[in-house]
């Protein structure tokens, strides 16, 4: 957090990669509160603007806890605040901020998000999420994992996982591989 502001976000720098941790859970408006629905409240927002606006890394990595992405209608996830996310969202590609990945987790499974662009802005790039199931938590039910995802990519992991990201290629030419791993580390 901040001094004025407390709580547990805050970002750092590897190379050109700038991570972005944020607080789901402090600032987060009731979902029984119709009036003012903010999962990350207004001043983490502004936080996480400033840092993102300000940021000359390649990727722009942003973990949460909560998915931020993925549209399941289910409490706890950025879906659950739509005006916030979706004036967000709009945000990024109204300021061009690129290279931006999403992680998460509180999953009981781990899965790729791959949202293409609205088709009224061919500008805009989709936005990914990858997903990752705590390795000590209990895996979701097939009934809860069969709720399909509409913009999941690929097969979802329903067993003990975790998530890498390898960053690699010179400069001017980057690239990133996202990855599901089991417990034993082996690529999904």
């Amino acid at each position: 957090g901040t001094p004025d502001n407390p709580g547990a976000y805050f970002a750092f720098s590897i190379s050109d990669v700038d991570c972005f941790l944020l607080d789901a859970r402090m600032y987060r408006d009731p979902e029984t509160d119709p009036a003012r629905r903010t999962m990350l409240g207004d001043v983490q927002l502004q936080w996480l603007k400033k840092g993102l606006r300000a940021s000359r890394a390649t990727f722009k990595v942003l973990a949460c806890p909560s998915s931020l992405v993925a549209d399941y209608a289910k409490p706890g996830t950025w879906a659950d605040y739509p005006t916030e996310r979706q004036e967000f969202i709009q945000w990024l590609f109204d300021n061009k901020i690129s290279g931006v990945l999403f992680l998460s987790g509180a999953r009981q499974f781990g899965e790729l998000t791959l949202k293409p662009p609205a088709a009224a802005d061919p500008a805009a790039c989709p936005l990914v999420e990858l997903t990752s199931a705590p390795l000590a938590a209990k895996l979701a039910a097939e009934e809860t994992f069969a709720l399909k995802n509409p913009d999941r990519f690929g097969e979802g992991v329903l067993e003990e996982n975790f998530g890498t990201l390898d960053f690699g290629g010179p400069r001017g030419k980057r690239f990133v591989t996202l990855r599901l791993r089991n417990d034993q580390g082996k690529a999904k």
